[in-house]
């Protein structure tokens, strides 16, 4: 028997090890473009697309990510595979969560809206009542970040291509529609130590749609860079990119933002291993140009909320033309105590 126990050991220590190595680098990818309660013009093209890609790219690095892709997928199921993702990545190198779809801030927190995500609101209906819903009716960004820093992995990253139109609206006792919390996009964040959180366009901004993650899929590709050379890089690559876009009229002018609270080892992270020369990082020859229509891109839908006779109210939809995604609107409350205000004229 002792002639058999060199390989026992051996096997028990690859068993041991495996799960281990595996959990290294993980990854939960969610791409969105189709929503069932919202109308076709709410409606995406290239979420499910941009996440296949980032999943694909985080796949074939070296080190690789593994990975879970999920598209168009609802409520229940993303909180599910988000369950396991955080158990997964307990204790990991790197644990990072990637969505591309529409995001938006109501009162301060921010919202992920998912295919079967639900949810209208009336002017006279309390914020917490109205919060409590998108918490069951999204995903949350606060409960993501609180469970992504739950794992204690060494660099935790969530990364959002979600600069876009809201689509929810609230409807007033006259039939009028409006934006129910900003018009376009998420609203700042705070990371916790150890995060890194990033956004396809900066606050006040539209982000082309497909734009960003082509080209920090391209990014990450690059050996021995650092992890914010890699997001710095892709800044100034988008920004490159928008620029030609809006020239040609094809786009509008936007860059990435990050907001982190990193540990000094993440800051030497790697998403490729270098052999130890520098290398220079794809340059917009080695990146796809998008190359759209002008009626290709999701720009912002402006939704009538003038009422007759307010001019005081009427001041909403002027706020809409000229807030770009990403900017700010006055809040549902707000829009409440100005219709409030009109009743009793």
């Amino acid at each position: 028997m002792n002639r058999f126990l060199p390989f026992l050991t051996a096997a028990l220590s690859l068993t041991m090890i495996g799960p281990a190595l595996a959990a290294d680098r993980v990854a939960l990818v969610i791409g969105v473009d189709e929503y069932k309660n919202l109308p076709p013009e709410a409606q995406l093209r290239v979420a499910a697309s941009d996440a296949t890609l980032m999943a694909q790219t985080l796949e074939s690095l070296n080190p690789p990510f593994d990975v879970t892709l999920l598209t168009n997928v609802s409520q229940d199921n993303a909180e599910r595979a988000l369950d396991t993702f955080v158990g997964k990545a307990e204790g990991a190198e790197c644990a990072l969560v990637y969505f591309a779809g529409h995001g938006i801030e109501f009162h301060g927190e921010n919202y992920l809206l998912v295919s079967d995500t639900n949810i209208s609101a009336k002017p006279d209906e309390g914020v917490r009542r109205v919060k409590d819903r998108l918490y069951y009716e999204s995903l949350s960004l606060h409960k993501l970040m609180e469970d992504l820093n739950e794992t204690g992995a060494n660099l935790q990253l969530v990364i959002l291509d979600a600069c876009r139109d809201n689509p929810l609206e609230i409807e007033a006792p006259n039939g009028t529609r409006s934006i129910m919390g900003s018009q376009g996009g998420l609203g700042r964040v705070n990371a916790p130590s150890g995060m890194l959180i990033s956004y396809s366009a900066d606050a006040g901004q539209q982000a082309n749609d497909g734009l960003f993650t082509s080209i920090l899929a391209a990014q990450l590709k690059t050996p021995g860079s650092t992890l914010m050379e890699v997001f710095a890089q892709t800044r100034l690559e988008v920004r490159k990119q928008a620029t030609v876009l809006q020239a040609e009229g094809k786009g509008v002018l936007h860059e990435p933002a990050e907001y982190s609270k990193l540990e000094p080892s993440a800051l030497r992270f790697s998403f490729v291993k270098g052999d130890g020369n520098p290398r220079p990082a794809p340059s917009l020859a080695s990146t796809p140009m998008v190359d759209r229509q002008p009626s290709e891109f999701q720009s912002q839908k402006v939704i009538e909320t003038k009422i007759p006779g307010s001019d005081q109210c009427n001041q909403y939809a002027d706020l809409q033309q000229k807030t770009p995604c990403c900017g700010r609107l006055p809040s549902v409350s707000s829009m409440h105590g100005c219709l409030e205000d009109h009743r009793g004229h």
